[in-house]
């Protein structure tokens, strides 16, 4: 019978459920046995509530152990292939699970690499009248995005410029850095300290 969770891809819960499954069937087992102890001890005349001593019933209080203890012996052996099943069922789930993270990848950096090209290629609408290379390239980029300027020459960074542009952002950055003699790249997968996205422009001298 095939598992009902078997084919979702939850490598988290299913681990659980393995440990769940070894647990259920140890306590089951545990559960036979005590029920096989009880019945061995109901069975012993001895123990009968009408205190009846004939040979019948100490017959049956022979007999009833071995029938316990076979009745254990297969519930033992059924619990075994019950747990190694689930074992199974939870190793083929774990497989499809990392299947299917496999899978999802490619997608995922198809998806990343049209978030890149959408910001390259958005329309900008920057207009400053004497801005700094650095204010002009922030007033560019998106407000979360970190700029920082590797540019050794002090009177470059202090020079003010009056910038106009409505072209895409790749082009407006070509436009204003190009002929300082400049250069930018991205770094879009950056994290902060709190697993946060928070990407960066690197603008240096050529």
């Amino acid at each position: 019978m095939k598992h009902p969770h078997a084919s979702r891809a939850f490598p988290i819960s299913t681990r659980l459920t393995r440990s769940a499954l070894s647990t259920a069937i140890f306590s089951m087992i545990a559960f036979l046995f005590s029920v096989s102890v009880s019945a061995e001890q109901s069975s012993d005349p001895l123990m009968d509530a009408n205190g009846s001593n004939n040979a019948n019933e100490i017959a049956l209080s022979e007999t009833d152990p071995d029938t316990a203890e076979a009745s254990l012996v297969e519930a033992k052996r059924v619990l075994e292939q019950a747990r190694e099943l689930a074992e199974q069922i939870v190793a083929e789930a774990n497989a499809k699970a990392n299947g299917a993270k496999q899978q999802s990848e490619p997608l995922s950096q198809l998806e990343q690499d049209a978030q890149i090209l959408t910001l390259r290629n958005a329309k900008v609408s920057v207009e400053l009248q004497a801005g700094t290379v650095e204010e002009i390239t922030r007033a560019i980029m998106p407000a979360h995005w970190r700029i920082m300027f590797d540019v050794k020459d002090p009177g470059l960074k202090q020079r003010r410029f009056q910038y106009i542009s409505t072209k895409p952002r790749e082009q407006a950055l070509n436009d204003l850095l190009r002929p300082l003699g400049m250069q930018h790249q991205y770094f879009y997968e950056l994290q902060d300290e709190n697993g946060n996205s928070s990407p960066l422009l690197v603008v240096s001298q050529r």
